[in-house]
Formats: structure tokens, sequence, C-alpha cells
């Protein structure tokens, strides 16, 4: 229900988002295990849109991606495991490595987050 209100909100002013409901759909997507939903949009949003760039750019949802598809893969009972690096291009080159990879990349592109992140953990 959150997520769909969140849709709802972002629907009504996706460019601009005067209400900060992107901030809102990545939280709700995971919590509603709704995982495919999630990577669709995260890949598709700034070209549906006309947007330049990629909305995996942004720190919070470039962790939120590498946990969508590696809970995708673990479901799938596909075994997770360090896979070696690839070179890419553009981060929506991402959405077809690996979630190693992936957190790998948001780690790189933004430590301070990921020892946030530790912090609690």
């Amino acid at each position: 229900m959150a997520l769909e209100f969140s849709k709802f909100l972002m629907s009504l002013s996706p460019k601009e988002d005067p209400l900060g409901a992107l901030f809102l759909i990545e939280f709700y997507a995971i919590r509603a295990k709704d995982y495919d939903w999630f990577i669709q949009f995260a890949m598709g949003f700034c070209k549906e849109f006309g947007i330049n760039g990629s909305l995996l750019a942004q720190a919070d949802v470039l962790f939120t991606f590498a946990l969508a598809k590696a809970i995708k893969l673990i479901r799938a009972k596909v075994e997770l495991k360090i896979v070696e690096t690839k070179p890419f291009k553009n981060l929506t080159e991402l959405s077809h490595l690996h979630p190693s990879i992936i957190l790998t990349t948001a780690i790189s592109r933004f430590p301070t987050l990921a020892n946030a992140i530790m912090a609690v953990i």
C-alpha cells in the first residue's frame, strides 16, 4: 500500500518530485519485496522521463539496487559469490552485472555512506 502511494506521488510530477517520493519508493519497494519492479524502475526512470544521467548515480539507489539484485538471485537459489570485476562504461550497464560488482561500485563511489552503514551494523 505504501509503495503504491509512493508511486502515485511520483506520477504527479516525476521530473521535479516536489514531495520527495523518490526517496520513499526504494525503501517501500524493498519492504514490499517488489525487487523486479524496483530494478526496472531504477534502470528506466531517467530514460522514461527524458532526464539525462542515471538514477543509479544516487548513492541510496545504487546500494538498494545491489541489494534487490542480490535478494533476487538468492530467491532463485543462485549461489552468491564474489566475481571478478568487469569494466563498464556507464552506470546503465550495471543492470547486467553481478550484485557483488554493483556493491563494489557503490562502495567505491560512496565510501562515506558505506562506512556509515557499517557503523550501524
